[in-house]
């Protein structure tokens, strides 16, 4: 067993094709430009010796949002902001939007 304390920088890059307009229905592409940083604490266990596995549970301080900023860029060179929806109805996956973080690692030992 072992616990620790991280740091988690990610980012988010990426292009949503055919957004509608929140008034009159024009379609555009939106862009998603976004990152994250947070300081997280885990706790896990390595199981085995040359292979091992190794699962995490954990808090992030900085949670994943359930929506992204958007800007939806359209063919008459117009644009708005919108938010990208990411939630679920699965409950499960609702938790990493709360700041729990789950890990599987598995691997070779030298």
């Amino acid at each position: 067993m072992y616990a620790g304390i991280t740091y988690s920088n990610y980012g988010l890059k990426g292009t949503v094709p055919n957004i509608a307009e929140n008034q009159n229905e024009a379609l555009g592409d939106g862009y998603v430009d976004f990152s994250n940083n947070s300081v997280n604490i885990k706790a896990g266990a390595k199981w085995g010796g040359f292979f091992y596995f190794r699962p995490e549970i954990g808090y992030a301080f900085n949670p994943f949002p359930s929506s992204l900023p958007m800007l939806v860029e359209f063919e008459d060179g117009t644009s708005e902001n919108q938010e990208l929806d990411l939630s679920a109805d699965s409950g499960f996956l609702d938790l990493i939007y709360e700041g729990m973080i789950f890990n599987i690692g598995i691997g070779f030992s030298f």
